[in-house]
């Protein structure tokens, strides 16, 4: 589903259309941390098989690791 979705995207082209297209373009992927349930290894496996291709003859990928949620409170 995933892989599907990333190739499919409702309302836009394709990531790697995108980046065809940008020849100056750098790519950022942000992430989530560990304190939120998501399948964040398919999301990003399919995510840079997405770009590969694209991605490699622009500049480097970068990765940022995000918190962005509120400090959790003690019970």
């Amino acid at each position: 589903m995933i892989i599907h979705a990333i190739q499919n995207p409702i309302g836009t082209k394709r990531l790697r259309e995108i980046i065809k297209k940008k020849k100056e373009a750098r790519i950022v992927i942000v992430v989530d941390d560990h304190t939120r349930a998501a399948p964040k290894e398919e999301i990003l496996g399919a995510l840079t098989e997405e770009i590969w291709e694209e991605q490699k003859s622009i500049s480097p990928c970068s990765w940022l690791l995000a918190r962005t949620h509120r400090q959790m409170k003690k019970k």
